[in-house]
């Protein structure tokens, strides 16, 4: 049986305050991915050092910019067998998500 803690009063207090003060001012962008590739593309930003939050405002600059963006609609399959590795699928001739690169 897991071991329940209780919060001080301060605790409580502080977090109470927190909210209160930050209610209304975050917001998120969520997407869903089965947790297969969440797990894979969790690893590829870890690898890489970046955070979801620093590709969606990459992604976004580019796109005020004028700048192509890469989509892709199809999902990553992560590998299957520790050591097997696997490519993300190559974009649809005449797909309007591909990078722009021609």
């Amino acid at each position: 049986m897991k071991k329940q803690y209780k919060t001080g009063k301060t605790q409580r207090d502080a977090v109470k305050r927190y909210q209160e003060k930050n209610k209304g001012k975050q917001k998120g962008i969520g997407t869903t991915f089965n947790a297969e590739e969440c797990d894979y593309i969790q690893a590829i930003f870890k690898a890489h050092g970046v955070k979801p939050s620093e590709v969606l405002r990459g992604a976004a600059v580019a796109l005020l910019e004028g700048e192509p963006i890469r989509t892709e609609a199809a999902p990553l399959i992560a590998p299957k067998a520790a050591g097997e590795t696997e490519t993300a699928p190559a974009p649809v001739a005449g797909d309007s998500t591909t990078s722009g690169e021609e």
